[in-house]
């Protein structure tokens, strides 16, 4: 990411402007999942170390690597690397077409596009050809499968009656009713064949090594990607109970609700749950999480001269909520020089989540940030950043957006009126009328969110 994302911004008059950049960027470089593998896995001769596990390669008559989530194709590069001559081959599901370019052809990896955050009948292809290639495996197999944000949307496999349709229905009600991802990826699991611990039930009795990416707060191996490779504490009482807090079971197909029905009632096995034997052989290893992002940047920023704070690593809620919290810490930074004297810097990473009431497009880190424009009118030597480490927020091709006391002002002059972009959630074409957005473009893995406090000297 260069200067190019904040040309057409407010930001660029903004004097530490350019150090600014040098701080997100450094956020996204620490997001890079090829270099995440590489710190986590270490090759010894024929062994390869994985956190307590020392594997030796030759004990396995075949080695396949799998990949599901926004980073794979970065994750499954760097694995191939470290496997060098052991390496046989795999499947890598993943999002971005830019996978899809020549430079990645004929390198040994078989990488298939699914959709998401609501999958389509290519996320479904996708997955039955991962399973496919499994077949075959068993007790001297080695599998290593790489897991990270997007797995959920990207390996789908719907449970028998329920059609795709219904799926993706049920996927967008859930995303706009403001239910957290645990919460959509606890339904998420009880309807689908490869989530909840059933991929590990798939590649029994092959020993199985998971390397995870986290996009969940908390970093629950469980949540991440739906935990096709762990325990599932969740059960069918709780997916329902989801549908009836959000007022959602008349939203939902009945083929959906028939499946938590019978799971209910013990007709449909539960997801995979502690002490199952498929997962005897299994080892889960998280190597990153948006803290690693947040460290990167609190460095950077100290380097270039910022007072830096931390807010948290693990921030939720509603946008609009989250909205008013950080414009009054940007308040009490400018007129107070608290929690940190100037030039400031405060960082948190974590996932939103946007109630959706009108009709407009964007994601949740622009919604934030619009919420946040009529709370910071005005107030000078300040900037408000919210970006997705993945680069796309919800259904957009922008990162984020960045706002300043100069915006509300602005989009004014523009004849916009701010409340009305707010009530119909329309926060992509707000940003975009202003030249405010961050596009950064698709950064090939996905870390949960990221905020930055940015307050200055006076000139």
């Amino acid at each position: 990411m260069g200067n190019s994302a904040f040309l057409t911004s407010s930001f660029m008059t903004f004097p530490d402007a350019d150090k600014i950049t040098a701080i997100i960027k450094s956020a996204i470089d620490a997001s890079d999942p090829a270099k995440a593998v590489s710190r986590y896995v270490r090759r010894r001769e024929n062994r390869i170390l994985i956190g307590v596990d020392e594997i030796a390669l030759g004990d396995y008559s075949q080695i396949k690597v799998i990949g599901i989530g926004k980073a794979s194709v970065g994750m499954g590069f760097a694995m191939k690397e470290i496997l060098a001559e052991y390496f046989q081959g795999g499947v890598l599901i993943t999002k971005d077409q830019k996978y899809l370019v020549p430079k990645y052809s004929n390198q040994g990896f078989e990488i298939l596009l699914g959709s998401h955050p609501v999958p389509d009948q290519a996320s479904i292809n996708a997955t039955k050809r991962l399973t496919e290639s499994l077949l075959g495996i068993d007790r001297q197999s080695l599998v290593i499968c790489l897991i990270s944000g997007g797995g959920s949307a990207l390996f789908t496999h719907p449970m028998n009656g329920i059609e795709l349709a219904d799926i993706q229905k049920l996927t967008t009600a859930l995303l706009a009713s403001g239910a957290n991802i645990h919460e959509i990826n606890t339904i998420r699991k009880h309807i689908d064949g490869v989530k909840g611990g059933r991929l590990a039930q798939l590649v029994y009795p092959a020993k199985l090594v998971t390397l995870i990416l986290s996009d969940v707060i908390g970093n629950e191996l469980d949540v991440i990607a739906s935990g096709p490779t762990v325990a599932d504490p969740t059960t069918f009482h709780d997916a329902i109970s989801v549908l009836e807090k959000y007022h959602l079971l008349k939203e939902t197909s009945e083929s959906i609700l028939s499946c938590i029905r019978r799971g209910l009632q013990g007709e449909i096995k539960e997801t995979v749950k502690n002490g199952d034997p498929a997962l005897a052989r299994v080892s889960n290893y998280l190597i990153g999480s948006v803290a690693d992002a947040v460290d990167a940047a609190k460095t950077v920023a100290e380097e270039k001269g910022f007072n830096v704070g931390i807010i948290t690593t693990s921030f939720q809620g509603e946008t609009r909520v989250l909205a008013k919290e950080y414009s009054s810490i940007l308040g009490e930074m400018v007129r107070k020089e608290n929690p940190v004297p100037k030039p400031g810097c405060m960082i948190a990473g974590g996932e939103s989540t946007v109630k959706v009431l009108g009709k407009g497009l964007g994601g949740r880190n622009q919604d934030l940030a619009l919420n946040a424009v009529p709370l910071l009118d005005g107030l000078e030597s300040c900037v408000l950043i919210t970006l997705a480490t993945d680069g796309e927020d919800g259904p957009t091709d922008a990162a984020g957006a960045v706002v300043t006391g100069g915006s509300a002002e602005k989009a004014r002059n523009l004849g916009l009126d701010i409340n009305e972009f707010i009530s119909n959630n329309d926060s992509y074409n707000f940003f975009h009328r202003l030249g405010d957005q961050i596009k950064i473009g698709a950064t090939g893995t996905n870390l949960n969110d990221l905020v930055f406090l940015f307050t200055t000297k006076e000139p």
